[in-house]
């Protein structure tokens, strides 16, 4: 049994829904959703293009048509559970730093150490797109970590956003070609084999500042004073994404594994947070409660939508530049694969 097994027993209670998907070498993505209709056809010709295999999914109860579609993809293992995304269970003491954990973060941790023991995997969610090299997949990036030293690449979260917001009706389909934008800004500092710090804090944090929605009042008027101009911190914007699951590693939290970085490797995540159906998310969001701090970014996310609406303001400025690949998030410092 591994490290993450035994603190995540109590979770274990899933049930394949349709096909069974038992080869352990195949280049595999794990995942979560609950009514992601609007990104599934997207998100799954993306990941295939860069050379995923085998797609595990939990489905956390979709009434969309989610599991419906995913039980027809014959790359993809679908797996029921009685537990909910935010339902919380005890964990044996000693592990991490809390007696009681949510059901995600147990989803991360029994999948790879079940399904890709001591192999290389991704992990990413609905709304997030790792970009690799022109002609580059997974199983490269394998033979580069390999190489490279390390268990864990992580990648930079940038925020994608058009230049201004016209929401309407959404979409029935999430279209990832139209016409978005990112801020060419270096998120985070590599720190060789310890995972990278932030040091920009993207647009969200950009835009929240900018239209007096956050933070508090009385913040704001201390960073004038003090003459800061880059947002403060609102969110985590770097993510383990690849990760090679060994007997003793554990996924802290969404975004943090312990387990030994790849040095100079950070992957660019597209982070479609204003897609066309960001209402719908934010207040599924809001509604449900299952994520940190009360769904706190969500609710700040559906004021900020409301009033960049109503008012046509533009998200771009003037470290805006167009989505292009790869080599353009490098040129930002948002992209790099070591040789």
């Amino acid at each position: 049994m591994t490290l993450a097994e035994h603190v995540f027993a109590a979770f274990d209670d899933f049930n394949v829904l349709g096909r069974t998907l038992g080869d352990a070498d195949a280049m595999t993505l794990f995942t979560h959703l609950r009514d992601e209709m609007y990104f599934l056809p997207a998100f799954l010709d993306h990941y295939r293009r860069l050379g995923i295999e085998r797609f595990i999914v939990v489905d956390d109860r979709s009434q969309d048509g989610s599991r419906e579609f995913l039980l027809d993809q014959k790359d993809v293992m679908v797996l029921g559970t009685s537990l909910r995304f935010g339902e919380t269970r005890s964990i044996p003491s000693g592990h991490l730093n809390v007696k009681a954990e949510r059901a995600k973060n147990a989803w991360h941790n029994l999948l790879p150490a079940r399904y890709a023991p001591q192999r290389w995997s991704a992990k990413v969610d609905l709304d997030e797109f790792v970009e690799l090299p022109l002609g580059m997949t997974f199983r490269d990036l394998d033979k580069r970590a390999k190489a490279a030293g390390g268990s864990a690449v992580y990648g930079a979260m940038l925020d994608l956003y058009p230049e201004r917001l016209a929401l309407g009706e959404a979409e029935r389909t999430f279209d990832p070609d139209n016409g978005w934008y990112f801020d060419a800004l270096p998120h985070l500092r590599l720190r060789g084999s310890t995972r990278p710090r932030q040091v920009y804090n993207g647009a969200r944090a950009r835009l929240l500042v900018k239209h007096g929605l956050w933070p508090a009042p009385v913040v704001r008027a201390s960073r004038r004073l003090l003459g800061v101009t880059r947002p403060p911190m609102f969110c985590w914007l770097f993510k383990a994404v690849f990760i090679r699951w060994g007997e003793e590693t554990l996924q802290e939290n969404s975004h943090v594994v312990r387990a030994p970085t790849v040095p100079d490797a950070v992957l660019p995540i597209k982070h479609y947070k204003f897609a066309d159906d960001v209402r719908r998310r934010t207040g599924e969001a809001r509604k449900q409660g299952d994520y940190a701090l009360r769904s706190r970014e969500y609710s700040a996310l559906d004021g900020l939508v409301d009033l960049l609406e109503r008012t046509g303001s533009r998200l771009t400025f003037e470290h805006s530049r167009p989505v292009e690949g790869f080599e353009a998030f490098a040129a930002s410092g948002n992209g790099r694969i070591g040789t």
